[in-house]
Parts: C-alpha cells; sequence; structure tokens
C-alpha cells in the first residue's frame, strides 16, 4: 500500500510538470505533532564527516545555524582535521548548546535524519566526556527529526526523500553547486584518509563550509515549511499538540554513581596528557584504568538508545528495519522454564539482520 500510493504520487507529479505533495492523515506523537513550538533559541545542526579516516572514522565539520530573535541565520563552524580538535570541537558545542538552555530553556537542537544525535552519541563514547549534558538532552527530547516529522507527516512525488530533493518544495536555492562541493568533499576526505592535510588549498575549506552552512539553513526553512503547513491545519480547525520539553534530570542514584566515578576519574588523570604518545607506562596505565570505570554503562546505553529507536518505530517501519523483525505471531511454547521459555513465532519475510 504504502509503495503503490508513492507510486501514484510521483506519476501524478510527472504528469503535472512539477513535483506534487499530499499530507497525511493527523496521528498523536507523530508527524507535525513531532514539532514543538519554536524558540528564538532553537539550534540547526549538520556535521560534515569521513567514515574511512583511522578507526570509527572522523567528524571534521561541525556547523549550526541560530537566529536569535532575527531574521538572517548566524552560522558557526567549526572544524576538526584530527583526535585532538575533533574532541574540542564536541565538547565546545556541547558546552555551548548547555550555556544556552539557561537563556532559552526551550531551545530545541533540528536536524535532518539521525545521523547528528547518533555522532554526538559516538563522540561522547570515544571521549568519555560531556556524558551527564548529552544524556540530559536526550531524556529532555531536545532533538528533532524533521525527516522523521516528514515522512510521518506528508507524500511527496519526488524519487528521494533527502534533504536537498524536498528544497523544491520550500524554494530553497542553493549558491554552492552540488559538483562542486562533491569534489572538495573528496579532495579533502583523501587528503584526511592519508594524513596529509598541510597543503590543502582555502577553497577547499570554504567550498565545505558554504556546503554546509545551506545545509543548516536548509533544515531551518523545511522546519518552518513544515510549520506553515502546520498552522494551516490548526486554523481549518485540526487539533495537533505540540511535544514537551521533559525535566532531562537523572534518577538520585545514577547521579550519586556517576559523581564518584567522575572524581575518581579526575584523580587517576591528574597529570595525565590527552595526547597518547606523550604518555607514560604509568600515564597510559592510569588513562585506560580511569576510562574502564563507566565502560560498561557506556556500553549499555548504545542497546538502550537502540532500544528506544526500534520502540518509536511504526509497524509499517518495522518491517522495513532491518535491525528488527515485525509482525510476530505467537505459534506455541516449545519448552524452557517458567523464568525463561522458549516460544516459536512466526513472521512474514522481510530483510532483517537479526541472527
Amino acid at each position: 500500500m504504502k509503495a503503490r500510493e508513492q507510486a501514484r504520487l510521483q506519476f501524478e507529479s510527472r504528469n503535472a510538470g512539477k513535483p506534487l505533495h499530499e499530507l497525511l492523515a493527523l496521528e498523536a506523537e507523530r508527524g507535525l505533532a513531532r514539532l514543538p513550538e519554536p524558540s528564538p533559541g532553537d539550534i540547526f545542526l549538520d556535521f560534515e564527516a569521513d567514515p574511512f579516516v583511522e578507526e570509527g572514522g572522523l567528524e571534521y565539520l561541525l556547523g549550526y545555524v541560530t537566529l536569535d530573535g532575527k531574521q538572517e541565520p548566524k552560522y558557526a563552524p567549526t572544524w576538526a582535521l584530527d583526535r585532538r580538535t575533533e574532541r574540542r570541537m564536541f565538547e565546545s558545542f556541547i558546552d555551548m548548546v548547555m550555556k544556552r538552555r539557561e537563556q532559552f530553556p526551550d531551545l530545541h537542537i533540528y536536524h535532518f535524519s539521525s545521523y547528528e544525535p547518533g555522532a554526538l552519541k559516538r563522540l561522547m563514547g570515544r571521549y568519555a566526556t560531556r556524558e551527564e549534558e548529552i544524556d540530559r538532552l536526550l531524556r529532555a527530547g531536545v532533538f528533532v527529526d524533521v525527516f522523521r516529522v516528514v515522512k510521518q507527516a506528508l507524500r511527496a512525488g519526488i524519487e528521494t526523500y533527502s534533504l536537498k530533493a524536498l528544497e523544491v518544495f520550500y524554494s530553497f536555492n542553493r549558491e554552492t553547486a552540488l559538483q562542486d562541493a562533491r569534489h572538495n568533499l573528496s579532495h579533502l576526505e583523501c587528503a584526511l584518509e592519508l594524513n596529509e592535510t598541510a597543503n590543502i588549498p582555502a577553497a577547499v575549506f570554504q567550498t565545505i563550509e558554504a556546503y554546509n552552512r545551506e545545509d543548516c539553513i536548509s533544515t531551518l526553512r523545511l522546519r518552518d515549511w513544515l510549520e506553515e503547513i502546520r498552522h494551516r491545519l490548526v486554523l481549518d480547525g485540526a487539533n495537533i499538540e505540540r511535544p514537551q520539553l521533559e525535566p532531562g534530570d537523572p534518577s538520585e542514584d545514577i547521579d550519586e554513581r556517576r559523581k564518584r566515578a567522575l572524581a575518581l576519574m579526575e584523580r587517576l588523570l591528574q597529570g595525565v596528557t590527552d595526547n597518547p604518545p606523550e604518555r607514560s607506562s604509568e600515564g597510559q596505565a592510569k588513562w585506560l584504568l580511569a576510562h574502564m570505570l563507566e565502560w560498561h554503562r557506556r556500553e549499555d546505553k548504545v542497546s538502550w538508545w537502540e532500544y528506544y529507536r526500534l520502540c518509536e518505530l511504526t509497524d509499517e517501519d518495522l518491517l522495513d528495519e532491518p535491525s528488527a523483525i515485525a509482525g510476530l505471531e505467537f505459534v506455541k511454547r516449545m519448552g524452557g522454564t517458567a523464568k525463561c521459555p522458549i516460544d516459536r513465532y512466526r513472521f512474514q519475510p522481510q530483510d532483517t539482520q537479526v541472527r
């Protein structure tokens, strides 16, 4: 049904000579109901990254746009061409967000698709820093995925729901040619992978910055377009709830345990440099021990993040999700114990990575 309706709208768009879109039925906590009240403190975030740099990849550019009550977006880029600057980039961004929340407690961080919060989680785990802040932002519901809002709110007569493809609906015109951006991205990423960044021309950085800036502004304009659609529906009598920010505070037990671990970690790392080649054998041992204190808790978070992500998907979305099996039907109990039963289920054919 979903594929058929998508094909129909693409066919109608082709006959009309322009992309068409149609709204889906309103649902609680989905689609337009996922749009929070706009705040003058809102942040529109975008990363540029290379997954093939060293082990685990490198987030080499973090860019974001703010408005602060002004009409013209203000863009702030931060570059990271190695691990040390990547950590500083991550820490400075999270520190900025937490400080900004003091001024704008109702702010949200808008992003397109799940990459940006995923990148922040990876950086938190990689450097074992700003964990409490990331947890607080996640628990409070600060991150807003406008891609998910689009997919749940409307159907568009385009082949892909990428940010660039959607821009035709809100008349966003880019100044940076995508072909030039791709060429410069390839140039930089090749240099990063070969560790030959010393002689990269300034024009490469300027083009990538311009491309990243336009991604951030496009995310802002997409949010505004969705708000316009929501506003028209409300004027027509629709009741669309706004999601509310949660407190984001951890439980007292977790907070106390975390404080004890951080105090011990700080003592172990006293006098230990952040640069691995400069560490003595004793310094390296202290560094490893300090980061082992919370290792299991950090690893558990990854599983819980994935669990909550899957819980937010609809039955239809789960059919296309390789990390899950959808439509399970109980057949019979095969054995086991009362506490650990062994059951048999059946389900319709679907692609899955579950083993």
